[in-house]
């Protein structure tokens, strides 16, 4: 009788040994799955950051260009539209990329600048440059977290 023992303890230990093998290998691959989706979701918001980054600098310049050709007196209606619709089309860019408040900012500057181009409002300096600073701001908080202006 001490070998049926010894053989069913052996078999039982197998058994044991087994399941516990395809335990382990069933959480290895479930956290390795898990790592790799953290790591792909890190990859993700590194290109989002850097593609903001990009996105919001062209639009600041642009917001310059705008502000020249707005204060330039003598310029060219076409100057001006060709300014006005190269910061339109950093503002779309950013319409797709940036968070709520620069899309918002972006879009309250484009406004003015429609609003003068349109005849309603004079350019106002200080007004542009407020909005520009907030946009600049909301820029700032959206990439870095704080706004340390």
């Amino acid at each position: 009788m001490g070998i049926w023992q010894s053989l069913l303890l052996t078999g039982a230990g197998a058994v044991i040994a087994g399941m516990a093998t395809w335990l382990g290998t069933r959480l290895q691959f479930r956290e390795a799955a898990r790592i790799r989706e953290e790591q792909y979701r890190r990859e993700d918001q590194y290109r989002l950051h850097q593609a903001r980054v990009g996105a919001y600098s062209s639009l600041y310049s642009a917001a310059g260009k705008m502000r020249a050709a707005l204060t330039w007196e003598d310029a060219p209606s076409e100057a001006r539209r060709q300014a006005r619709n190269s910061y339109w089309q950093e503002t779309a860019k950013v319409s797709l990329i940036g968070n709520d408040d620069v899309r918002a900012s972006a879009k309250a500057v484009l406004a003015y600048v429609d609003a003068i181009l349109g005849g309603s409002e004079q350019f106002d300096s200080t007004r542009f440059g407020d909005l520009v600073r907030r946009l600049e701001a909301d820029a700032r908080l959206s990439l870095v977290g704080s706004d340390d202006s």
